[in-house]
Formats: structure tokens, C-alpha cells, sequence
């Protein structure tokens, strides 16, 4: 995403990047609050004053408000186009009965800059770039309202990416420490790069790093406790977790 938004910059774009973490618990308990967070952070990173009260009206609904806000506010008082990164997205996907509308106001907006009418030219000034992870089983729903634009999928590193990702941490790894490191986190490339940055800042070494070592703990704790997390609401899912785990050989399960 920071690649796209600089290369959106240097085309002369004005760009915005909008993290959901940021956004506090409240945030997320109703449509309503969610998009008067994100019309204002948009508009505050625009440099533009908070107008809610001139254009949010009760009786239209959240994402007519929402909608009236991009059009005749924010995107009216910029002169170029918008490129709009939205990170951390896998935040809405934790509250289902706002993710659908959120995402399908998203889908709607991208909609209108095609309609030929005398406003689309409006909202073709607007970009988006959404970034969120596939591990979350909840993303499967977003295609139903969002699969519009071009995705880009982040595959597994190949072990030629992998020793590639190391060169540029200036780590002159040969294909067998790349082995090693890849027998433990495999390609996954959060983890890889994860402990890469650890190695590169000599936290620890790669042979500190490998099995029957604290380290992972140190480095992982947090992710491994969001999959735990995870599991542990998806009753079956953490059942069958806890078999393949706990069995000396592979065990055939039946699809969840």
C-alpha cells in the first residue's frame, strides 16, 4: 500500500491513508459511528474542518449522509484525484452487522464513478485502496458486497523469495539457513518478515530464533494469541485443532 499511495503522489494525486486501529471500540457499535469517524479522519487528513452538522440529516441514513459528505464536501474541495488507503480493514470485519453496509457503500461509491451522469465525474477523483488479511474467515464475506477493482493477493514466499527478502535486510543467508527459517514459519510473509526484522536488528540470531528456543514466544506471542482467540469462538474449529495438534500422525478431518 505505501508503494501505490507513493507512486499515486508522484502522479500528482493526493493521498490518504486511513488506519482502522486507530478508531476506538465505540466506533464500532453502530453504522452511524463508524462512518462519521471515517468522513471526519478523511477530512482531517485533507486538512478540512469537520462539517457533520451541515450535511448529516437523521432521516436520510448514515451512508446518504456519508455519501453527501464525499460528494459535495470532501472531494468538491480538493483539485486532484484522491487516493484513499484504507489499512487494517480486517478491524469492521469483527463486527458483521456493520461490515456488509460499510462494505457494500464502499462498493456503491466505486459504482457511481461509471454512471455517465453529470456527478460521476466526482467520483471518479476517488480511489480506494482497501488491505486486509485472508486469515480471518470473515473476509470470505466481504467479496459478496466489495468484489469490485483488481484484487492483489499476497501468496506464500518461495524459498528464492524468501533468500531474495534476506538480501535486502542485508542477511547473506545461503539456501540452507533459508531452509531452516522457512521449517519453522514456512512462506507465511508476515511471519518470515516478522523474524527477519528481529534478525536484522540483532534481537537474536537465526540459530536463537530455530526450535526448542523461548524466542518464538517473544516474537509470535501476540499472533499466536489472536489464532488461539480465533479458535477458541469456532468450537469445531478448535476441536479439530486440538486433535491434529495432539496426534504423533496426520489425521484426516472432515471439512468445517
Amino acid at each position: 500500500m505505501a508503494r501505490i499511495l507513493e507512486q499515486a503522489r508522484w502522479q500528482g494525486n493526493t493521498t490518504v491513508t486511513l488506519n482502522f486501529k486507530l478508531a476506538n471500540r465505540e466506533v464500532f457499535t453502530s453504522l452511524d459511528k463508524l462512518l462519521k469517524w471515517f468522513c471526519v479522519s478523511v477530512g482531517k487528513s485533507l486538512g478540512l474542518s469537520n462539517q457533520l452538522a451541515d450535511y448529516w440529516d437523521e432521516i436520510l441514513g448514515s451512508k446518504s449522509n456519508s455519501t453527501d459528505y464525499f460528494e459535495n464536501y470532501l472531494l468538491a474541495e480538493i483539485d486532484s484525484s484522491l487516493v484513499l488507503g484504507l489499512d487494517e480493514v480486517d478491524m469492521v470485519f469483527q463486527y458483521p452487522e456493520i461490515a456488509s453496509d460499510f462494505f457494500s457503500l464502499l462498493r456503491t461509491w466505486h459504482e457511481k464513478a461509471k454512471y455517465g451522469d453529470r456527478r460521476s465525474y466526482i467520483w471518479q477523483k476517488l480511489k480506494l485502496v482497501v488491505v486486509y488479511a485472508t486469515e480471518d474467515d470473515a473476509w470470505l464475506n466481504l467479496h459478496e458486497s466489495f468484489n469490485v477493482g483488481l484484487p492483489i493477493a499476497l501468496p506464500e514466499f518461495t524459498q528464492e523469495q524468501v533468500q531474495d527478502l534476506a538480501r535486502c535486510y542485508g542477511l547473506n543467508w545461503d539456501a540452507d539457513q533459508v531452509a531452516q527459517l522457512m521449517s519453522l514459519v514456512g512462506g507465511y510473509p508476515y511471519l518470515v518478515r516478522t523474524a527477519l526484522h528481529h534478525i536484522y536488528y540483532q534481537d537474536f540470531t537465526l540459530e536463537q530464533f530455530l526450535p526448542k528456543s523461548a524466542t518464538q514466544g517473544r516474537v509470535y506471542g501476540e499472533y499466536v494469541g489472536r489464532q488461539f482467540l480465533k479458535r477458541q469462538q469456532n468450537r469445531e474449529l478448535y476441536t479439530a485443532f486440538a486433535q491434529e495438534t495432539s496426534s504423533p500422525i496426520p489425521l484426516e478431518l472432515d471439512c468445517l
